[in-house]
């Protein structure tokens, strides 16, 4: 698979978005770096695909670490799937033209 398109950001926040009590809210900058992060992307290569300088980044990865209720990157990514906020990419291909004008793939999130 390629990895532009392997995962897609689920837009909204859903009832079940909360993570040890916490209701996760995050911007829609949040989102895409977390999505970034999702792909294993470090924050000098997050900064560039956003347009971002090194310090901004890690304000934002801070965020999403505070918002998520976890202390790594990786918990981050863990707990962004575990509650369905990143979700594995459609392969547009087979999946025809159809798709959810809500969502964000990685490929989107790298074209910024």
């Amino acid at each position: 698979m390629n990895s532009a398109k392997a995962f897609q950001w689920t837009w909204g926040e859903s009832p079940a978005a909360a993570h040890n009590g916490f209701p996760i809210h995050l911007t829609v900058r949040q989102r895409e770096v977390l999505l970034l992060l999702c792909a294993g992307l470090p924050n000098k290569l997050i900064g560039r695909q956003l347009g971002l300088s090194d310090a901004t980044v890690k304000c934002h990865v801070a965020s999403v670490l505070r918002s998520l209720n976890v202390a790594t990157r990786l918990e981050a990514v863990a707990v962004a799937f575990q509650l369905g906020l990143v979700r594995p990419g459609i392969d547009r291909s087979a999946a025809g033209s159809r798709r959810d004008s809500g969502s964000l793939d990685l490929g989107d999130a790298l074209a910024a």
